[in-house]
């Protein structure tokens, strides 16, 4: 079972799964170019950071640095005390990763150094992303989402609660706005800046809401365990369906996941 991907140049792309390995792929050919074996767990995160370097996070506890082209592996670091559920890069070799340990580190990947320990969230951190220039999200099964400003300030900036279930998915919709994905099958569009919940989309999902990607223009993708994948455009502060709704087949729903 494949947990996570990443794009890589134009044509390529990076796979984690449950195997313990990453593969590289060609998109065009769909071959595998390479594989990277070093993770003793599921890997369930991974992110280019540029310079052919990319980053994986696993249920083994690490966060691993590879070499894209030789497939070396770099460096591993250590420091989260459960498994890594996300991560995010955040500019010239520093990151941000999410754990069932409750907390958010940053690292600085070419030293392994943790800079900053984020530790308001009381539940697993399902997932983190970036939100303009020194500012991220986080979201969590404790059922909210943080806004953080800054990486000197470890409290968090804002809170953002309003989802009945764990916090599965974030993407960003513009510099002010962001959408939220749940298990309580809703989307929920959020102002940065004010803290309100504009929208929350009911219905047209019928469960978890696991996967957000922001698409530019004011749209962002949404998929679900119903099986389908929705594109939504942004019109002032609500969200509006355009036809390209997909179904895709099911897998077996996993409480890890």
């Amino acid at each position: 079972c494949v947990l996570a991907v990443a794009a890589y140049g134009k044509n390529m792309c990076i796979s984690g799964s449950r195997d313990e390995t990453i593969k590289l792929w060609d998109l065009a050919t769909a071959d595998c170019i390479r594989t990277f074996k070093g993770h003793s767990g599921w890997v369930r995160a991974i992110v280019d950071v540029g310079g052919d370097r990319f980053v994986s996070g696993s249920d083994d506890k690490t966060v691993k640095l590879w070499n894209v082209t030789t497939g070396e592996e770099i460096r591993t670091i250590k420091g989260h005390t459960s498994y890594i559920r996300s991560v995010a890069n955040i500019g010239p070799d520093r990151i941000i990763t999410g754990s069932f340990d409750k907390t958010i580190k940053m690292w600085n990947i070419s030293t392994g150094q943790c800079l900053r320990t984020f530790e308001e969230h009381n539940r697993v951190v399902t997932v983190v992303t970036t939100m303009g220039r020194e500012k991220f999200l986080s979201g969590s099964s404790d059922k909210t989402v943080k806004l953080w400003h800054g990486w000197e300030d470890t409290k968090a900036a804002q809170s953002f609660a309003g989802h009945k279930d764990r916090v599965k998915s974030l993407a960003v919709v513009n510099s002010d706005l962001f959408v939220s994905g749940s298990g309580d099958a809703t989307v929920r569009l959020w102002n940065s800046v004010t803290g309100d919940c504009l929208y929350t989309l009911e219905g047209h999902h019928s469960d978890h809401v696991c996967s957000l990607a922001s698409m530019g223009d004011n749209r962002f993708i949404s998929c679900s365990w119903d099986n389908t994948i929705k594109l939504w455009l942004v019109k002032s502060t609500t969200l509006e369906i355009t036809p390209s709704t997909q179904n895709c087949e099911k897998e077996e729903n996993d409480e890890n996941n």
